[in-house]
């Protein structure tokens, strides 16, 4: 697999774990989805962009936050989603044959 500056990217045991999952699941990888996932419903959540730039690493003078993540998620939506919780009981959420 090339990336796309020309070179091989490394595939690892993750990374091959990762698709599978998704396969499984039967939904799409997003390059960064969990990443941009969090930034956006981080911001809907606690509107302050500062602080989400802070938990996403991004440099405090980078606006780039802002400007992408502030509009795509609703309050409501940002409340429902860190209310997601993984089952208590060891429970395997998606199934290996």
């Amino acid at each position: 697999m090339a990336s796309s500056n020309g070179r091989r990217k490394r595939t690892t045991a993750w990374t091959r774990h990762d698709q599978r999952i998704h396969e499984k699941a039967g939904v799409s990888k997003k390059n960064n989805g969990l990443r941009h996932s969090f930034g956006s419903y981080h911001y809907a959540m606690y509107g302050d962009e500062i602080k989400t730039a802070a938990q996403m690493g991004h440099n405090p003078n980078d606006h780039s936050l802002f400007s992408n993540y502030r509009a795509l998620v609703s309050k409501a939506n940002a409340e429902a989603f860190w209310t997601i919780k993984v089952p208590s009981r060891n429970v395997k959420l998606v199934q290996f044959v």
